[in-house]
């Protein structure tokens, strides 16, 4: 049963949100040109990457969870990732908008962004020249 693990987590973020974008009040399949090239594109780009780092050994994947399918060097579950967790993300953002009809943090937009920034940036500035720390010998180790 472990192997279905991965494709089990992508199965499952997908299926509410696939089965609920054909209901007539949120009909998001009707907006497929918008949300297919944007889900390409970006797949596109973050699975060359991750063809790129596990080539590398920047990181890998277990194969315990895994089916044993691979494309590009990938497990299948890897690309399927890449269609369903931005799709789920995506109708739930177009859903919300649809549903809330009242946006409470709209007075609160530009300061919460500019907090938000302002302490990443600072935490980044703060840990970019210190060495990543490597996982602790009760952690699975990746390779």
């Amino acid at each position: 049963m472990d192997r279905y693990t991965y494709l089990l987590i992508d199965l499952l973020t997908l299926i509410i949100p696939l089965l609920r974008s054909f209901e007539p009040r949120i009909a998001f399949y009707k907006k497929w040109t918008a949300w297919l090239p944007a889900i390409l594109l970006t797949g596109t780009f973050f699975i060359g990457w991750d063809v790129w780092c596990t080539r590398w050994q920047i990181w890998g994947f277990n194969e315990r969870y895994l089916l044993g399918i691979y494309v590009l060097g990938l497990p299948i579950e890897e690309v399927l990732f890449f269609v369903a967790v931005p799709y789920a993300c995506l109708f739930l953002y177009e859903t919300v908008q649809l549903l809330v009809k009242h946006d409470w943090l709209a007075a609160y937009q530009q300061p919460l962004t500019g907090l938000l920034v302002g302490g990443w940036l600072g935490w980044a500035s703060r840990t970019w020249d210190k060495p990543t720390q490597p996982l602790p010998a009760c952690w699975p180790q990746p390779f």
